[in-house]
């Protein structure tokens, strides 16, 4: 059992009990994969950390992301709030007012995970209460924004597989500080939500990635792909043609 869930990812695997594997192993993995001839890196938060962990080689030609994270310390200012205007500075309060109010479930997640599967593997209700107050919380208008049979496939999917234990528990099996860049110098594209739940200023990101592709939209979230998914294949569509 322990062996099996070794290898769970989000909605792979099985059981509440076992270990995870981390994004720095999840990224070794995909580095020794030699029949990915162009690997372009898309999307999401686990996805951006994978990547961040990942030595960046030829292989990896490009990156697109909604979800750009950015140490200040790696800035190479004493005040990294200098380089902002009055709108970058409320970019960062807004981050850090979301940080002080609605980061509780990454409190447990990186603390106590196991404790936290066993009740959401053995309760349904409490799965989708789980579950359904994120996609509350971090889209750009709430639950109304999903179809209701979107928001149910997700939930039975980690149901019927018993997965939620690979999704929360990868908290607790990440240096999430460790694991952001210093410098990453391949073309990045960056697509920006006004409600995604961490944005960073454009003048830090320019900093630490190589900006090509930078766009803003007035709709969608955290979830861009499932509320906005137009626009979000529209983007990723234009940023291919720049890279």
């Amino acid at each position: 059992m322990r062996e099996a869930t070794r290898r769970q990812v989000f909605g792979i695997g099985a059981g509440a009990i076992g270990v995870m594997v981390a994004p720095g192993s999840v990224a070794a993995v995909a580095e020794s994969r030699p029949n990915d001839a162009r690997l372009m890196e898309l999307h999401a938060r686990w996805r951006e950390v994978i990547r961040q962990r990942r030595t960046i080689t030829e292989r990896v030609e490009a990156i697109h992301t909604n979800m750009l994270s950015v140490q200040p310390s790696a800035l190479g200012v004493e005040d990294p709030m200098s380089l902002l205007d009055e709108e970058g500075r409320e970019t960062v309060r807004e981050v850090r007012s979301f940080q002080g109010a609605e980061t509780g479930y990454q409190e447990i997640q990186s603390t106590k995970p196991q404790t936290l599967a066993y009740g959401l593997t053995d309760s349904p209700a409490g799965l989708a209460g789980w579950v359904l107050e994120k996609f509350q919380t971090w889209a750009d208008g709430g639950l109304e924004a999903f179809e209701p049979d979107r928001l149910l496939d997700n939930l039975t999917t980690y149901w019927v597989t018993e997965t939620i234990n690979a999704s929360t528990r990868l908290y607790y099996e990440t240096d999430t500080a460790e694991a952001l860049p210093s410098s990453v110098d391949v073309p990045t594209g960056h697509a920006r939500y006004p409600g995604e739940i961490y944005k960073t200023p454009r003048p830090w990101a320019e900093r630490v990635y190589d900006i090509v592709h930078w766009a803003e939209f007035e709709e969608g979230g955290h979830f861009a792909a499932m509320e906005v998914p137009e626009l979000f294949v529209d983007d990723l569509q234009g940023w291919l043609r720049e890279v």
